[in-house]
């Protein structure tokens, strides 16, 4: 297994990424597990049932110090992009079978 990298392509509303190992490139899912945060797919779903427990384009508050609450707990946009992009690693791991130890992370400009 050669050293993997994950690409994250870090978008306003949407974010994506892709691995990059063994000479191939491969789309990541978005994960399915949520356990302290939800994301994607997810997230508009619960959404239906705990719409103050939601919050897109929450990149948009990077640089602010407003927290972002979401039912009953306050997060720093921040911790809520730190949480989407361990998310996505953790999927990439698991699709890899091993550690990823390097990212790049870019933004698409429209």
């Amino acid at each position: 297994m050669s050293d993997a990298i994950l690409a994250v392509d870090f978008g306003t509303t949407t974010t994506s990424a892709v691995l990059v190992a063994d000479g191939e490139i491969i789309p990541i899912e978005e994960p399915l597990d949520g356990t302290d945060l939800l994301i994607g797919t997810q997230a508009t779903q619960r959404m239906q049932v705990h719409p103050e427990s939601f919050r897109a384009e929450f990149k948009r508050d990077l640089g602010q110090d407003a927290r972002i609450v979401l039912g009953k707990r306050g997060f720093t946009p921040v911790r809520l992009v730190t949480e989407l992009i361990k998310a996505l690693r953790a999927e990439a791991e698991r699709v890899h079978g091993g550690a990823i130890d390097r990212a790049e992370i870019g933004r698409a400009h429209v």
